[in-house]
């Protein structure tokens, strides 16, 4: 899920085991975490994703990401940065008149 507002990666650790990983892949994290709402999310661990996908021109384009990791959630949330660097916001976003 893309979330513009979010200013990390976040994964909800059902996510993790259908992406076919395990604890063993997770690394150990000392952190705190809130939602907007400022509500605590609890951060198990994190983990480095690959996300890849093609441009409207058939270019590919891929980015790794620091992605944390919470039973608090069953998605994935994608990061301004992270939607910015896969092309689906511009770096002005979010500029009133872009499009």
């Amino acid at each position: 899920m893309a979330d513009t507002g979010c200013q990390s990666c976040l994964v909800g650790l059902k996510v993790i085991y259908c992406l076919g990983l395990r604890e063993r892949n997770l690394i150990p994290v000392t952190l705190r975490m809130y939602a907007a709402n400022n509500n605590g999310i609890k951060i198990l661990s994190t983990v480095i994703l690959q996300f890849s996908c093609h441009s409207h021109s058939g270019k590919a384009l891929e980015i790794h990401q620091i992605v944390y990791v919470t039973n608090d959630k069953d998605k994935l949330f994608l990061s301004q940065e992270a939607c910015t660097a896969l092309g689906l916001i511009t770096k002005n976003f979010p500029s009133v008149g872009e499009i």
